[in-house]
This record gives C-alpha cells, sequence and structure tokens, in this order.
C-alpha cells in the first residue's frame, strides 16, 4: 500500500492555495479543464460580472469560477511559462465563452 510520502509521488501542488493535480495530468494548457469541467466553463465566467457587450440582452448572469482555483492556476502558469497575468485572465476568459 502507499504511504503518506506517496501522495507527493502521485500529485502536485499548484499554486499558493493548495489545489492538487495528479503528476500525469500537470500541463499548463490543461489546467483549466482538468479542475472545471466543459459544463461548468460554459455556465461561468471569470468575473461573475455581465458582459458590457451583452447588457441589453436578457441573458442569465453566469457564475464566477472558483476564484482560489483560478488563482493557483495563474500563479502555476507564471512560474512554468512567465507568462503575463492579464494574458492568462484572457485565455480563461475566452475559454468560457467558447466552452
Amino acid at each position: 500500500m502507499y504511504g503518506a510520502s506517496s501522495f507527493f509521488f502521485f500529485y502536485v501542488v499548484v499554486g499558493p492555495n493548495g489545489s492538487r493535480i495528479l503528476r500525469k495530468n500537470y500541463e499548463s494548457r490543461k489546467l483549466l479543464s482538468y479542475f472545471f469541467p466543459r459544463d461548468i466553463l460554459a455556465s461561468s465566467s471569470l468575473s461573475g460580472r455581465p458582459s458590457p457587450a451583452f447588457l441589453d440582452a436578457k441573458k442569465p448572469l453566469k457564475q464566477k469560477l472558483n476564484p482560489v482555483i483560478v488563482a493557483d492556476i495563474i500563479d502555476c502558469v507564471i512560474k512554468k511559462s512567465n507568462v503575463p497575468e492579464k494574458m492568462i485572465r484572457q485565455v480563461i476568459s475566452t475559454k468560457c465563452v467558447h466552452s
């Protein structure tokens, strides 16, 4: 059987808030899909606020993605890829729109 130390062999802690992911799934471009299923991405947004482009539309508001997990993903991608936070947030927003 596996002991407590094997936990660190199978999982990677992503970001300062302690979100964990299986080591085999640890690729920065797949992190968002790992933590948030497609239906959650489709019904959510990064901020939870209505889009200024659709203020007149009678669309229901989308829920906000879990900010703790989003912060961990952003932290991980910045450390691994040296990409600006603004660009990562744009990618997350786009992923929500296109899911």
